[in-house]
């Protein structure tokens, strides 16, 4: 087993994708990794009036298999 370690930011972009959706996502597509929320933060976005939120994750073992 490799035991890489990544980070992986997961960003959301009002009306097109959710952070906490994709996070949720890499973890069912990903169940042999380990992973550790290692930051979180949530600002106010005046244009689209939402809030955008951003969670940092580090991942540690074998690398994300990568989508075709």
């Amino acid at each position: 087993m490799n035991n890489s370690m990544t980070i992986k930011e997961y960003i959301d972009i009002p009306l097109l994708k959710s952070a906490v959706n994709e996070l949720n996502m890499d973890i069912k597509n990903n169940p042999g990794l380990k992973y550790e929320i290692v930051g979180y933060s949530i600002c106010k976005d005046e244009t689209f009036c939402t809030t955008v939120s951003g969670i940092l994750v580090r991942w540690e073992g074998t690398p994300f298999e990568k989508k075709m």
